[in-house]
């Protein structure tokens, strides 16, 4: 496992990273969609925090982007099961985090967020009081990540407190 911890900058621009027991965080955020990197940020941030509190973030996409308008009984049919697919995709996501919590003998709240994913956490960030992020990464570089984008580099960048990215 490869961890890489990001902080805020200051104005001056310089970085600065100090990590004390003392500074333990009492709640840590945890975005998670099921990936192999997201069950890895959980588990990393049950092992290393073991006192704090722990969310799992799903962010959903939002379902009016795709239904704009509706102009038929069968675009209402479409939207109601496209609703009940993200819910049960919501569902199965929260179930893998209990199982998780579970086997490290820990307890794990859950949340959700709608939109782009990097919008969604960041957005959740500026509602909730947190003091950590842990967050998987692919690792991707080069063109893939610029084809891509990388929802965890721009957390690492703009998040308002320490982010810890793990592959």
């Amino acid at each position: 496992m490869f961890a890489v911890l990001g902080v805020p900058q200051p104005s001056n621009g310089r970085q600065t990273v100090r990590l004390r027991e003392e500074q333990s965080p009492e709640h840590v955020l945890v975005p998670f969609d099921r990936s192999f990197c997201s069950r890895n940020a959980l588990e990393y941030a049950f092992e290393q925090f073991p006192d704090a509190t722990v969310t799992a973030l799903f962010v959903k996409s939002p379902l009016f982007e795709a239904y704009e308008t509706i102009e038929s009984e069968d675009d209402l049919d479409d939207i109601i099961a496209e609703d009940e697919a993200v819910d049960d995709e919501t569902d199965n996501v929260f179930g893998m985090a209990r199982r998780i919590a579970d086997q490290n003998e820990r307890t794990v709240e859950t949340a959700t967020a709608e939109g782009d994913p990097s919008r969604g956490i960041l957005g959740w960030l500026d509602e909730n009081d947190v003091d950590h992020v842990v967050i998987g990464c692919h690792g991707r570089d080069g063109v893939a990540r610029w084809v891509l984008g990388s929802v965890a580099e721009t957390v690492v960048r703009r998040a308002p407190v320490p982010v810890t990215a793990i592959k």
